[in-house]
């Protein structure tokens, strides 16, 4: 059975019974499209702090907004989608355990805005290898979901839960999943590695012309890294935009003009032409 979202996607069951429900394409989607935007439900400023309020926040929403959250995944062994209709049922719904477990188990952390509960993405599951990319645009209240590459008709969407730490390894990524996919774990150090060469170099005091054309051939390297691991998120379009200060620093417009127009469509492709500061760089 499936649950049809819009007119781009769609929820399901997933091949692998194990991961439960996810979302998919209805049809070909191309890279960039912005494939759903929702407002967030809840809202705050970490997971952890979004389960402590969340048994408080729950009476302020309106009615169909509590409605929606009682009916939100709270783990496997939640019998409340098995009693009869009732007072009984009603009553175990907003038990503050069963909502605690529903935030901890439907919200999403570092999409721009802290800590969200959305139900349109709850069926979003994690990929080492996102096709996907999820962020909040404060300027219409919304966040939103785009292609970070062409997604073929029955594919299944999925993003990274840690999209803004690339720079963890698989053991890293390891103690915070159930589901971390196995990939280059070579590559992964070595980004570590180029990006903390690349922070010695901001942090020093004066770097010479030298060390700035060192640290643009270290970029370099990183974003063919990034490149080949198949991570093409905002890190990516934080790197071109350090090359183009970089040539700028060096006296080389043209390259620094080229590489921030880099650098803006890799924004855009995870944020948005709408978001703010995608605005700002134009």
């Amino acid at each position: 059975m499936a649950y049809r979202l819009n007119y781009n996607v769609e929820v399901r069951q997933c091949a692998e019974v194990q991961k439960g429900l996810g979302l998919f394409a209805v049809h070909r989607l191309s890279k960039g499209l912005k494939i759903m935007s929702e407002a967030p439900l809840l809202a705050d400023e970490t997971r952890d702090d979004l389960v402590r309020t969340i048994v408080e926040q729950h009476p302020s929403l309106p009615a169909d907004g509590q409605a929606v959250l009682t009916r939100m995944y709270a783990g496997p062994r939640d019998v409340h989608p098995f009693l009869p209709e009732g007072a009984v049922r009603d009553a175990y719904a907003i038990r503050p355990s069963r909502l605690r477990r529903i935030a901890r188990l439907n919200s999403f952390e570092g999409v721009g805005i802290g800590c969200v509960v959305s139900p349109g993405f709850a069926a979003v599951n994690h990929d080492c290898k996102p096709n996907a990319f999820m962020y909040y645009n404060p300027t219409t209240n919304l966040v939103a979901l785009h292609a970070l590459r062409d997604i073929q008709q029955d594919e299944e969407l999925c993003i990274s839960y840690m999209q803004e730490s690339v720079y963890l390894t698989k053991a890293e990524r390891d103690s915070r999943l159930t589901n971390s996919a196995a990939d280059s774990e070579e590559r992964r150090v070595q980004m570590k590695s180029l990006r903390d060469q690349l922070t010695q170099f901001h942090q020093a005091a004066s770097p010479s012309p030298a060390d700035t054309r060192e640290a643009i051939s270290v970029s370099r390297q990183l974003v063919s890294t990034l490149e080949q691991e198949g991570l093409p998120g905002l890190e990516m379009a934080l790197c071109l935009a350090e090359q183009a200060r970089m040539f700028e620093t060096l006296g080389d417009g043209e390259s620094a003009e080229r590489l921030m127009r880099q650098s803006l469509i890799a924004r855009r492709l995870c944020v948005g032409f709408d978001h703010p500061s995608c605005l700002t760089m134009q």
